[in-house]
């Protein structure tokens, strides 16, 4: 994997970076870098669910203006027939005829059901080749900034199969996370 950057300059999250979770050894190394007199919160977080095919699964999907609700959810295998999901994992949905992509977990409805919010406005119901699958998102490590220029470094041995960076509060500047997965040769 060549060197991966994802930059925030506001409060949000920035797209996922997949790596290559089956390669061995797993060799991952995260660093986080913001501007000069940046005023932010930042997080990096990382998920260790498989994105592999065998992991969708099908549910029901329909949406009303920009909000998805997503039903019959029970979740990748052995999780116990829940989806297991918090507000800020991401979803991944695929074969909705309408909205498929990834998107933030919204709001929690049931053990089964749940939201997310999309950025096109507009009505249907999923056909009946929907499936999603879920990444939950565990914080890699907190990083505050007031006025200084703080780096962070993070390296795992353990799979991770996918990387983000939140920023929570923002009153200037910008951060920048850089993924770079290495392999012995």
């Amino acid at each position: 994997m060549r060197p991966t950057q994802v930059t925030l300059s506001a409060a949000g999250n920035s797209p996922l970076i997949f790596t290559d979770y089956e390669q061995t050894p797993f060799c991952l190394s995260l660093a986080a870098c913001c501007t000069s007199g940046a005023t932010l919160s930042y997080q990096p977080q990382v998920s260790i669910d498989n994105p592999s095919p065998e992991w969708y699964r099908g549910v029901t999907v329909s949406q009303t203006t920009t909000v998805i609700t997503i039903t019959n959810d029970y979740g990748p295998p052995g999780n116990g027939a829940t989806h297991g999901l918090s507000v800020g994992d991401v979803v991944q949905l695929i074969g909705t005829q309408g909205d498929d992509g990834l998107y933030p977990v919204a709001s929690i409805v049931s053990a089964t059901s749940y939201t997310l919010t999309s950025p096109n406005s507009k009505s249907f119901t999923g056909g009946p080749g929907s499936q999603a699958t879920s990444f939950r998102m565990f914080p890699a490590y907190v990083a505050v900034v007031g006025g200084t220029t703080p780096r962070t470094l993070s390296s795992y041995v353990v799979p991770i199969s996918c990387v983000r960076l939140v920023v929570s509060a923002y009153t200037g500047g910008s951060c920048t996370l850089t993924a770079l997965q290495g392999m012995e040769k």
